[in-house]
């Protein structure tokens, strides 16, 4: 039987947590894979596409854009600013 409850943390939301509590105090947030992968677990194939697209969605729900490097690796978050409409 599952142990989830209204006390087990979602992992996206600990995770905007933590990225929210670094923006505050800097420009930008790097997240590697060891985190990204409690959210969005990597496959190797075609799911990689939608995995950056489930990414891009959350950072631009919390008003943060997000930049992919050497995906499966790492993502900068950084706060969107006025004039951007797309999410790098």
């Amino acid at each position: 039987m599952s142990q989830e409850g209204p006390h087990t943390p979602n992992p996206q939301d600990e995770l905007a947590k933590f990225v929210q509590e670094r923006l505050e105090m800097r420009k930008w947030c790097m997240v590697f894979e060891n985190r990204l992968e409690l959210c969005w677990p990597a496959e190797k194939s075609a799911a990689d596409v939608a995995r950056e697209k489930e990414i891009r969605e959350f950072a631009k729900a919390n008003g943060w854009t997000a930049e992919i490097h050497d995906a499966g690796l790492s993502v900068i978050f950084k706060k969107s600013r006025p004039n951007d409409s797309t999410v790098l």
